[in-house]
């Protein structure tokens, strides 16, 4: 089975294109795009998902494209999926499978903090618009912002929800969102200085 193949297929033989897929599942069209891209490696509530958005069955998705006589006479192909965990008989599976969950946690969470900072950019009017990639019916923009851009983003977002700051902060220092990566060693950047404008503001108090 090559989820990805048959996502792919149905999307476009229904003439629906990823910018509306994304719609559809209220993403970001970057983040669909991930996501349709990691194919056999989907969990099966995203496989659901995707089969909604498609207005089919978790069944017909997973074998689209088969003949008749080649699918089995009940879904052996769900069982299999569903079947994993109970096949975690050793303490190696345990763990990898266990990683593999972190893993997209982890992705989730660096997805919704990318997310918010491009919303919170374009409210602004801020951020430049490139071409990410191009496709037959549509081309996939991205919106990048400067460094001066992000310090101005994470700004407005102490001043005016310091929960989710502090929640983003903890998520950067868990390591929950990947602190390498520029959004959030300029995240890490602004808050060193907030912290540092509160102590000069209160050390002589």
């Amino acid at each position: 089975m090559n989820l990805y193949h048959n996502i792919r297929d149905v999307r476009t033989s229904k003439g629906v294109s990823q910018a509306e897929m994304a719609r559809r599942l209220d993403l970001d069209p970057s983040a669909y795009h991930r996501l349709e891209h990691r194919g056999d490696k989907l969990t099966l509530e995203q496989i659901d998902k995707i089969a909604q958005a498609l207005e089919m069955s978790r069944l017909e998705l997973l074998t689209w494209g088969k003949k008749p006589e080649d699918v089995p006479e009940k879904d052996s192909t769900i069982k299999e999926l569903e079947s994993r965990v109970k096949e975690l008989t050793t303490t190696r599976d345990i763990l990898q499978d266990y990683a593999e969950s972190m893993k997209q946690k982890i992705i989730n969470i660096s997805d919704d903090f990318q997310a918010i900072i491009k919303s919170i950019g374009e409210l602004n009017n801020l951020g430049t618009q490139k071409v990410e990639e191009k496709f037959d019916d549509h081309i996939l923009y991205q919106t990048v912002f400067s460094d001066k851009e992000l310090l101005k983003i994470f700004d407005f977002l102490y001043k005016e929800d310091k929960l989710l700051y502090r929640h983003f902060l903890t998520q950067i220092r868990l390591e929950l969102i990947n602190s390498y990566i520029r959004e959030a060693k300029l995240f890490l950047k602004h808050n060193d200085q907030k912290e540092k404008d509160l102590i000069k503001r209160y050390g002589g108090l």
